[in-house]
């Protein structure tokens, strides 16, 4: 009973945690994100478990209704199990928010597929056996931190090339440990995603990052036709400091002194998919946030937030997301979570695969505005001529 006792309220504390998401003090916020990231994605999880420890403390006979103490445990279990109901069906808005936000800037002809009911049942992400996976491809003179791994759909039209890169703050993490349900879905649909490590402090600073990434993107343009792959159809994207690496790389593609050693390499991108991340203050904007670069001739940009993280504050983003769309002659779609904290997109869950699916969308929408762009170019040379 001393077991039930600790175990339900640990995970009514995580659940409740995941509700109210506490983001002040600083501290407090990153606590959050740590203790309730998991059962917040994952609530079905929690409900299983809990209804498993019941029926078995029921079924050996430690729990009943002879005591104040029975009734008090029935009590907490009910309010752990609303609670997670509450968080499952808080996520299960995320399908209609991600189309609302597509069709509102790209118009009502995009359409997204609906997310299954049953994959969340199998929420470890497994690469499926038509996706092949190519690892520790090198990219750059810095050993295994430039390194890339590749996708490739083995039964799909190549359509373009998706390069991802991972976050944890610009001190840890690595290319295969993130986002995998999303490379996974992307590859499966004709899109060779390349996910590469790059440089992390301390033994790294402010550019070095930026330089590693611009120089994956390099690669994969410079390979994409091995892949059957039109070079101009490169997009980055990635999650937290991956996220700033992508949009970075986005508006410094013509800045020699980001690319030393190979200034001349094209690292222009077809559009950007940027997630839960923290691109800088709008005023003052230091020289090394993606927002003191923004431009006219930015490529679309899909910025996805949660708006219950606690890491990155989703006030923090909104007003970068404003002056990219005030600046930007290019679509910025701006996608709301209601819920969802930092690191939503690691397991499969309805919001992650709502990512995947919506995120298919926005690339296939990149594509059609790219085709009808040189269908238009080619009509206007046969009118000249």
């Amino acid at each position: 009973m001393i077991g039930l006792w600790i175990s339900t309220g640990l995970l009514l504390m995580t659940a409740m945690t995941a509700l109210i998401a506490p983001g002040r003090p600083r501290w407090l916020g990153e606590a959050a994100h740590q203790i309730s990231w998991i059962v917040n994605e994952l609530p079905q999880v929690g409900i299983g478990w809990l209804v498993a420890s019941f029926g078995l403390a029921l079924a050996q006979g430690d729990l009943g209704w002879r005591s104040t103490e029975d009734a008090a445990m029935v009590t907490v279990g009910m309010m752990t199990a609303i609670t997670l109901l509450w968080l499952w069906v808080r996520a299960r808005t995320a399908p209609q928010v991600f189309t609302d936000a597509l069709r509102s800037e790209l118009g009502d002809e995009v359409t997204v597929a609906p997310v299954s009911r049953w994959r969340a049942l199998l929420p470890v992400p497994r690469r499926h056996r038509s996706v092949r996976h190519v690892r520790n491809v090198s990219y750059g003179p810095y050993g295994r931190r430039n390194r890339l791994d590749v996708y490739v759909g083995r039964d799909s039209t190549p359509v373009g090339m998706f390069v991802h890169f991972h976050g944890r703050h610009f001190r840890i993490g690595r290319k295969d440990t993130q986002s995998l349900p999303l490379l996974h879905h992307l590859a499966r649909n004709g899109w060779v995603c390349v996910s590469a490590n790059y440089r992390l402090q301390p033994k790294a600073e402010f550019p070095d990052y930026v330089v590693d990434a611009k120089r994956a993107i390099a690669w994969a343009r410079e390979h994409a036709v091995e892949h059957g792959v039109d070079p101009s159809m490169v997009v980055a994207g990635g999650d937290s400091a991956g996220a700033y690496l992508a949009l970075f790389s986005a508006l410094t593609f013509d800045q020699p002194r980001h690319q030393p050693g190979f200034e001349g390499s094209d690292t222009s991108l077809a559009g950007v998919v940027a997630l839960y991340g923290y691109y800088g203050r709008t005023t003052p904007a230091p020289q090394s946030t993606p927002l003191a670069h923004l431009r006219a001739d930015t490529p679309p940009i899909m910025v996805v937030h949660g708006t219950h993280d606690t890491s990155v504050p989703i006030d923090w983003v909104r007003p970068g997301v404003d002056e990219m769309r005030r600046i930007s002659r290019s679509p910025v779609v701006q996608v709301e979570l209601p819920g969802a904290q930092h690191t939503f997109d690691y397991f499969h869950s309805v919001r992650s695969d709502a990512l995947a699916n919506a995120t298919l969308s926005f690339l296939k929408w990149i594509v059609a505005r790219s085709r009808q762009s040189d269908a238009d170019a080619t009509d206007r040379d046969r009118m000249v001529r």
